[in-house]
């Protein structure tokens, strides 16, 4: 976690670097939010085709066959044209999901220690 902004903020251990930027982005976006992408989240496992969610950071999509797609949202044709393809990654519903838990975890314990000081 970087505390550099006065708040959590996410800070994963992946060395594909690509990737490590999406699940930021995909973390960023859920702040206040969790129990919605939670819900998202349950609705692809119970069945739902394709469930759609993003906020600033990241689209992510919840497929009824386990597969999270995180792209960035930040990405225009001039992107394209010096960067390449838009960035993508894929995680699984269960690697989403305890993500957000661990995440609300690591807030609630910066929270509280805040509070203590």
């Amino acid at each position: 976690m970087d505390t550099s902004y006065k708040i959590p903020c996410p800070n994963v251990d992946i060395e594909d670097q690509p990737r490590a930027n999406l699940v930021v982005g995909f973390l960023m976006d859920l702040d206040g939010q969790e129990q919605s992408y939670l819900e998202d989240i349950a609705r692809a496992e119970a069945g739902e085709a394709q469930v759609e969610a993003g906020n600033n950071h990241v689209d992510a999509t919840f497929y009824a066959d386990g597969r999270v797609v995180l792209e960035s949202l930040f990405y225009t044709e001039e992107h394209e044209a010096r960067e390449g393809p838009r960035k993508r990654a894929q995680i699984t519903l269960v690697e989403a999901k305890q993500l957000i838990l661990d995440w609300l975890q690591v807030k609630r314990q910066y929270w509280q220690s805040r509070e203590r000081t």
